[in-house]
C-alpha cells in the first residue's frame, strides 16, 4: 500500500508522524511524538479516501477500544480529526513491533511462544466480555528484549464476539509468525508445529485459542521450566472439537465475565496440552443397565465404578504374599521405582474409610474410590485383577452417562513420540461442575505416569 504520508517526519495536528510503521487497505500506523507532552505515541490515521461507512467504523472502533480493557493492550488516548484526517492515538508499547524486523530474522522458541500465550490470552478475554475482534498485524505486536509481549488494541464495531473472527485472527497469526520462526534450535520442531496448527488447523479443524494457548505455555515449560512465571501443573485440556459450540452456547446464556475468565485461567495454567491427538469423542452411546456392578459399552462389560479402597487394600495383601515370579509378572515393564504400589497417603485414607470420615473434601467409606494411585498403579492393579484399563474413548461415554464425578481417572491410551510433549498418558477429567456438569468428560494428557494426586482414581473393564 502506498502510505498517506510517504515522507517523514510529517505534521498531523499535535503531533509529528516520525516513522510508518504499517500502511494497510484503511489505514497506516506511524510512531509520533505529541507536541507539549514530549512523548511517543502509535497513531493510526485513516486514509484520506475513506468513505462515510468507513469513517463510522473507524470511529465506532475508536469508542469501543476506549471502553474494553484487554489483557496486554496498550491504552486508548485520544481520537479526531486533524487536517482533515481521521486519526486515533494509543500508547506507545513497550519494545519493537514485529513489522519493523528484518524479514527472515528469527525469534526464539520462547519468544514465538509467550506471542501465541498472549494472543490467546487476548482473545479469550475478548471472548468472555463478548468483544468483537480483528486479527493482529505485524505492526501491532511488540516484543521487549525480555520477552515482555504488548498489543495495539485490534477492538473493533460490530457488536457482540464472533467465532469466526477469532478463528480468522488464529489463522493470521500463525501466518504472521511462520517466517520468524528459528532453525537448528532445540524446540524448533515443536514451535513449527504450534505455528502450522494455527494456520491451518488439525485435520481440517480449526482449534480454539485455549488449547493453542496452552500449548505454547507447554512448550515454554518443556525448554526451561525455570522461566514460566508461575508452576504448572501435570495436566492439561485436550482440545475438544465442540468447544468452540459450547462456549457459544454459554455466552448466549450470558455467562459471567468473571466464570470464563476463571476458566480460561485454569487452561492456561495446566499447560500440557494435547492438541497432537484431537479426540473427537461421542458420548451417545447406548449402555446396558447396571448389572454385577458393570454396564455393557461397545461390547466390552465395565466398571459402573472405580476401584474401592478395600479392593485396593485387598491387592496390597496378595501382592505381600506373592512369588517373585508373580510379582514380576504384575511388574512387567513398570520402573523399579514404581513397583511399590501403596498409593500416597494410604494409612490415613484407610483410616478414614473406616471410620467413614472426611477427606480431601469428601466423605471415604470401604467402598469409595481409591485414590492417589498412579498409572503404573492401575495397570498392576488391572493384571492383578486378570481385567484392563479402559482406554479413553470407551471410558469417556461410560462416564458420561453414568452422572457427574468429582475424581479423574486414567485410562489405557498413551501417546508416544508426540512432536509437543513427546510420551504421556490420557486421563479423563472430572466433570461435576458447572457447564461441565454430566457432560463428557474432557481428555487431559499427564506426562508423569508415576503422578500421584487424590482427585484421580481407575476402574477396569472386560470383555
Amino acid at each position: 500500500m502506498i502510505p498517506i504520508f510517504p515522507e517523514q517526519p510529517a505534521r498531523l495536528g499535535v503531533y509529528t508522524l516520525i516513522r510508518l510503521l504499517g500502511s494497510h487497505e484503511h489505514t497506516d500506523r506511524y510512531l509520533a511524538s505529541q507536541e507539549h507532552v514530549e512523548r511517543k505515541v502509535i497513531v493510526e490515521v485513516l486514509r484520506p479516501t475513506a468513505e462515510e461507512e468507513e469513517i463510522g467504523n473507524f470511529v465506532g472502533s475508536a469508542r469501543a477500544r476506549v471502553g474494553s480493557k484487554l489483557p496486554h493492550v496498550a491504552k486508548v488516548l485520544d481520537s479526531g480529526c486533524a487536517d482533515s484526517y481521521w486519526y486515533l492515538t494509543q500508547d506507545l508499547p513497550p519494545g519493537t513491533p514485529l513489522s519493523v524486523r528484518t524479514p527472515g530474522e528469527a525469534l526464539s522458541v520462547d519468544d514465538i511462544c509467550r506471542i501465541v500465550l498472549a494472543a490467546a490470552e487476548l482473545y479469550c478475554a475478548a471472548a468472555a466480555a463478548d468483544l468483537p475482534v480483528l486479527a493482529l498485524d505485524a505492526d501491532m505486536i511488540y516484543l521487549t528484549s525480555k520477552g515482555a509481549v504488548h498489543f495495539l488494541s485490534p477492538v473493533t464495531v460490530g457488536g457482540s464476539h464472533r467465532t469466526e473472527q477469532t478463528q480468522q485472527a488464529m489463522r493470521q497469526l500463525g501466518l504472521l509468525l511462520k517466517p520468524f520462526l528459528p532453525v537448528n534450535v532445540p524446540g524448533q520442531t515443536r514451535a513449527a508445529t504450534l505455528i502450522e496448527w494455527m494456520a491451518e488447523g488439525y485435520e481440517g479443524q480449526m482449534l480454539d485459542w485455549e488449547g493453542i494457548g496452552s500449548t505454547a505455555q507447554l512448550i515454554r515449560q518443556q525448554l526451561n521450566p525455570s522461566a514460566t512465571a508461575a508452576p504448572l501443573k501435570s495436566v492439561v485440556r485436550v482440545h475438544d472439537v465442540n468447544s468452540s459450540m459450547r462456549r457459544e452456547n454459554q455466552r448466549r446464556r450470558k455467562y459471567t465475565r468473571n466464570a470464563l475468565l476463571g476458566g480460561i485461567c485454569l487452561l492456561i495454567v495446566a499447560a500440557m496440552s494435547q492438541l497432537g491427538h484431537l479426540f473427537t469423542f461421542k458420548v451417545a452411546h447406548q449402555l446396558s443397565p447396571v448389572k454385577d456392578g458393570y454396564v455393557l459399552c461397545e461390547g466390552a462389560r465395565v466398571m459402573s465404578r472405580p476401584v474401592s479402597i478395600n479392593e485396593y487394600a485387598q491387592f496390597l495383601d496378595a501382592l505381600k504374599n506373592m512369588s517373585k515370579a508373580e510379582r514380576d509378572a504384575i511388574n512387567k515393564g513398570i520402573p523399579e521405582n514404581a513397583r511399590k504400589h501403596e498409593p500416597d497417603d494410604w494409612i490415613g485414607m484407610q483410616q478414614d474409610a473406616i471410620n467413614h470420615r472426611n477427606r480431601y473434601g469428601r466423605e471415604l467409606t470401604p467402598d469409595a474410590p481409591v485414590v492417589n494411585v498412579s498409572y503404573w498403579d492401575a495397570l498392576a492393579y488391572s493384571r492383578y485383577a486378570r481385567r484392563r484399563l479402559p482406554d479413553a474413548k470407551l471410558l469417556q461415554p461410560v462416564r458420561a452417562t453414568l452422572g457427574a464425578s468429582a475424581l479423574e481417572e486414567w485410562t489405557a491410551t498413551r501417546t508416544n513420540d508426540d512432536p509437543v510433549i513427546g510420551d504421556a498418558c490420557i486421563i479423563l477429567s472430572a466433570n461435576n461442575s458447572g457447564a461441565r456438569k454430566n457432560k463428557a468428560p474432557l481428555p487431559q494428557a499427564e506426562c508423569d505416569p508415576g503422578a500421584r494426586n487424590p482427585n484421580r482414581t481407575f476402574r477396569l473393564h472386560a470383555k
